[in-house]
């Protein structure tokens, strides 16, 4: 459930992104990454602040 949930998040803000700034949703590869980082580095960043 915790994976889907930011899954979840890392969609709606890159929604809000594309709505945004359109030009920001051009490249599959921005796609992939964003996605990386907010489903891995953001989790791993925020486990690293806690200890």
């Amino acid at each position: 459930m915790r994976q889907f949930l930011l899954y979840l998040a890392a969609a709606v803000v890159y929604i809000g992104i594309g709505i945004y700034n359109q030009n920001a949703i051009y490249s599959y590869f921005e796609g992939a990454a964003f996605l990386v980082l907010f489903v891995v580095g953001l989790p791993a960043l925020v486990k690293r602040l806690r200890q």
